[in-house]
């Protein structure tokens, strides 16, 4: 299971990277990542770290561990878990 949660996630993440590659340089990178994720992902983190330091031009990246995050789109749940969130200064 865990081989493919972090073949999805990988996917996730180069998807989103797509989404903003080239547009300019970026200065440091705060990463935000569920709990859970470590989890599942193990010494996958490591990897996913490295790929996204690699596609984003090798800036810093810095971060800490959440406990899910809380985004209510509609309705009264809005917990998310498992989730990674990016976000680049540049």
């Amino acid at each position: 299971m865990a081989a493919t949660t972090f073949a999805g996630s990988v996917a996730a993440t180069l998807g989103s990277i797509s989404a903003v590659e080239g547009r300019s340089r970026r200065d440091w990178i705060p990463v935000f990542d569920c709990i859970a994720r470590r989890g599942v992902l193990d010494a996958g983190i490591t990897t996913e770290v490295a790929r996204l330091r690699e596609r984003l031009g090798g800036a810093p990246v810095c971060g800490f561990y959440t406990y899910g995050e809380i985004a209510r789109t509609a309705g009264v749940n809005g917990f998310h878990n498992q989730t990674l969130v990016v976000v680049a200064f540049g």
